[in-house]
C-alpha cells in the first residue's frame, strides 16, 4: 500500500502512513481512507484464471496451482496454464496460445476463459531495466540455523533489489529441494533436481495432502511479492510425480555465514 500525497491521508491497521512510503500488507490487514477503518483486506494473493460455463447455470472452475483445467480438475480434457509470458491450451499432445475471453469447448460444453494479466507487485522487486521478475531472473538465498538447520530467513534477489521473507511453516520443503538441485551433477538444466514425491514425503515427514497444501502457499506468497510465473516455484515435472524448485540461482548458507 503506498499512500500518494492525498489530502485525508491512508491507514493501515489504524494508523495513517507516511505518504510516499510502500507498506506491506498481510491478509486481515484493516485499510481505510481518509479515516482509520472501512475495508479488510480479505485475500492479496494474485487473481485466479477461471472459466464460466457459458450455458445455464454459469459453472465457473477456478485454477489450482496454476493450471485451469476443464470441464473438470478430476477429469481434465484441456489443461490451460502460462507458459512463456502467454497461456497456453494443451488437449492431449496438441498445444495452441489463448487468450482472455476465448471460448474452448470442453466436456460437451463451451467455457469462456477469464484469464488475468500478470503484473509485477506493488512491493518493488524489479530490477534497472523495470522488467517484471521471474523465476529465471530471481536468485534465492535460504539462511539456516547453525544448530538444528531449520530455515531462518529467506531473501528473494532481482537486480539490485532484496527483500526478505519471514519464516513460516510452509517454507519447509524449500530447502530440500534447493539441496537437491543445487548439488545434482546432471548436466542437463532441465534433467536437474528433480525428487521424486515419496522421498520428499519421507524426509519431511509429510502426508500427501500436507505436502500440496504447503506447495499451493508457497506459489501463492511467490506470486504476492510480484513473481511473474510463481506458479512454477515448485514444479513437477509432466507424466510424473518428481518435484523440483523452479528457481536455477540458489544459495543456501548458515545464520553465523558474515555474508548474511
Amino acid at each position: 500500500m503506498q499512500d500518494l500525497h492525498s489530502l485525508n491521508g491512508t491507514y493501515v491497521d489504524g494508523r495513517r502512513i507516511a505518504p510516499g512510503q510502500p507498506v506491506p500488507l498481510e491478509d486481515g490487514a484493516c485499510l481505510g481512507f481518509g479515516h482509520p477503518e472501512g475495508y479488510v483486506l480479505v485475500d492479496g494473493g494474485p487473481p485466479i484464471p477461471h472459466a464460466i460455463d457459458e450455458a445455464p447455470p454459469h459453472e465457473v472452475v477456478e485454477a489450482i496451482d496454476g493450471r485451469l483445467s476443464l470441464p473438470h480438475p478430476r477429469t481434465p480434457e484441456v489443461v490451460v496454464r502460462r507458459h512463456d509470458d502467454r497461456w497456453c491450451l494443451e488437449r492431449g499432445r496438441e498445444r495452441s496460445m489463448v487468450e482472455n475471453g476465448d471460448v474452448v469447448p470442453a466436456g460437451s460444453r463451451s467455457w469462456r476463459l477469464r484469464l488475468p494479466e500478470w503484473l509485477s507487485s506493488t512491493l518493488d522487486v524489479a530490477n534497472a531495466s523495470g522488467a517484471p521478475p521471474t523465476l529465471a531472473s530471481v536468485s534465492l538465498c535460504l539462511v539456516t540455523t547453525e544448530v538444528g538447520d531449520e530455515l531462518q530467513s529467506i531473501i528473494v534477489s532481482h537486480g539490485s533489489q532484496s527483500t526478505q521473507v519471514p519464516p513460516r511453516a510452509y517454507h519447509r520443503p524449500l530447502l530440500p529441494l534447493a539441496r537437491a538441485r543445487r548439488e545434482d551433477p546432471t548436466p542437463l538444466e532441465e534433467d536437474r533436481g528433480w525428487v521424486e514425491q515419496s522421498t520428499l514425503r519421507r524426509e519431511l515427514g509429510y502426508t500427501t495432502s500436507r505436502l500440496h497444501v504447503e506447495i499451493h502457499r508457497l506459489r501463492r506468497e511467490f506470486a504476492a511479492i510480484g513473481i511473474i510465473d510463481a506458479h512454477m516455484v515448485v514444479e513437477r515435472r509432466p507424466h510424473t510425480r518428481n518435484l523440483r524448485l523452479g528457481i536455477g540461482q540458489v544459495e543456501i548458507r548458515t545464520a553465523s555465514d558474515p555474508r548474511g
